[in-house]
């Protein structure tokens, strides 16, 4: 059952796409990263762009532009239902979500 992932434990992880405007990211939530750039493109019309795991940020606290409210992505991703999901624009460096 370890091996099968039967429970998909670790399935969905946290994406970073690079994008056109300088020190940009876009962050996403997906099971691979061909998802996320669908996703990207669809949402923003750009596709010359880098995507990269960023699971690592999953543990770091952000928070939003629109309310304030600060919560550890792992959190935001736990509330989401439908996968891939968009999460957010973040300048590089910094940890403040923007919807854009």
């Amino acid at each position: 059952m370890h091996e099968a992932n039967v429970l998909g434990i670790g399935r969905i992880k946290l994406f970073a796409v690079k994008t056109n405007t300088t020190d940009w990211f876009a962050f996403y939530f997906a099971e691979h990263s061909l998802d996320v750039f669908r996703l990207h493109g669809e949402k923003f019309r750009e596709y010359d762009v880098k995507i990269v795991n960023a699971d690592r940020l999953m543990w770091e606290v952000m928070a939003s532009a629109d309310t304030g409210k600060e919560e550890f992505l792992f959190e935001r991703k736990g509330r989401v239902v439908e996968f891939p999901a968009y999460v957010g624009h973040a300048r590089a460096g910094e940890m403040v979500l923007f919807h854009v």
